[in-house]
């Protein structure tokens, strides 16, 4: 019972920590950086790592240097093959990794992601010489694209009307799809896409945006001091009292990101691809099976040839049953050569292959491929290291028709 224990133990303790640790980078992290370092740890020796489509030997300690990023969201493609080049389905990840603008000034992350998916996504030059200039004033038209990125997950209107002076802001006519009831007319004599935003204007638009055909002002009329309803008052800051002051790119992203309050970027964490909590067995302990598997098979099959009492052939099971009636006497699956009685069907086990298991009954690996089309197998093909790697999907457990 204490020798069953342990082993019990010494195999719940291979099975828990049989894992790799994926320490750079983090799935949801965000850089500037062109290219990342992708290092990772494991506990075991064997199998490979397929990122995207790069295959990498897992080693207790891996690096790979200078993975390149492109600009917005990267999604890096992790898959999981044993020593045999099959995959392991169910340790499959998925990183996903956000590189913005990289730019001379220091920004936030909100305005960071706001410039870089504008740039990507609607070829707006948000950058001056490499500056983004968060403390200048903003231009008309920047305004309203900053606005847009928060309309950018509903779906396309039509705008119903030709503007010939807009053909050179064609990046904007596309924004504008997205709320065109919320813009003035893409006209150039009401637009005025290169003017600077006042105040009194900014806060005229976040009525629009609240549904409210009033406005606090207009050119013929302006107050020394700037009206702001009281709708508006929690997100207009207080520091705001002349109403013809120019409004900067930070405040105008400010008090959008006060208005729309989106869903902020989540945190980063490290993926673990844990092989002991998984379907399937880690990779050096199915090893550790297979070769116990293959002496218990190799035993078994020396005492059957033995002589015993009168040249009758020593029956294994049954002299263990005579020794020992309650005994339970596990079936051996199979067993290295085929004999005259030779089994019609085959049982997958843990850490085999469509050319182990042709190797174990035909002596000869290279006979997979009549196993493949007595049992209509699929037949996979990817290509590793530029060259093709056929595998075929099989489970433990998985009957398999012999010839």
């Amino acid at each position: 019972m204490v020798l069953r224990f342990l082993l019990f133990f010494v195999f719940w303790t291979v099975c828990a920590f049989a894992d790799v640790r994926i320490e750079s980078p983090k799935h949801h992290q965000v850089t500037n950086q062109r290219a990342i370092d992708f290092v990772f740890s494991s506990s075991v020796d064997q199998g490979f790592i397929m990122l995207n489509d790069r295959m990498i030997p897992i080693r207790r300690h891996t690096r790979v240097d200078d993975v390149a990023l492109r600009l917005g969201i990267n999604h890096w493609r992790i898959h999981v093959f044993n020593d045999d080049l099959q995959l392991q389905p169910n340790l499959s990840r998925e990183i996903t990794i956000y590189r913005y603008l990289s730019t001379r000034d220091d920004i936030q992350d909100e305005e960071a992601q706001v410039l870089t998916d504008l740039a990507v996504h609607h070829y707006i030059p948000v950058l001056d010489d490499g500056f983004a200039k968060m403390d200048q004033p903003i231009l008309k038209k920047d305004a309203y694209a900053f606005l847009m990125w928060f309309y950018s997950d509903q779906s396309r209107q039509p705008v119903l009307r030709q503007y010939q002076d807009m053909s050179a802001y064609s990046n904007y006519l596309n924004l504008f799809q997205l709320k065109p009831q919320l813009l003035p007319l893409p006209r150039l004599d009401s637009f005025y896409p290169n003017a600077y935003v006042t105040r009194e204007a900014f806060v005229n638009l976040l009525l629009l945006l609240n549904g409210s055909s009033d406005q606090v002002s207009t050119s013929m009329l302006v107050y020394d001091q700037l009206q702001v309803p009281q709708s508006l008052r929690h997100i207009i800051p207080k520091t705001w009292k002349k109403p013809l002051v120019f409004v900067t790119r930070r405040e105008a992203l400010a008090v959008y990101f006060s208005l729309f309050k989106p869903n902020t970027l989540p945190q980063p964490k490290m993926v673990t691809i844990d092989w002991g909590h998984s379907k399937s067995f880690p990779m050096h302990v199915i090893r550790y099976l297979e070769v116990g598997r293959q002496l218990k098979a190799g035993v078994q099959e020396r005492l059957a040839k033995i002589q015993w009492k009168g040249g009758a052939p020593l029956d294994f099971d049954k002299q263990l049953h005579r020794r020992h009636p309650n005994a339970r006497v596990r079936p051996v699956l199979s067993v290295s050569r085929r004999s005259s009685a030779s089994p019609t069907m085959a049982v997958v086990l843990p850490g085999d292959s469509i050319q182990k298991i042709a190797r174990r009954y035909y002596g000869d690996a290279s006979k997979w491929k009549a196993l493949v089309q007595v049992n209509q197998l699929q037949i996979r093909s990817i290509t590793v290291n530029g060259q093709v790697v056929s595998s075929v999907h099989i489970e433990p457990g998985q009957s398999l028709r012999l010839l």
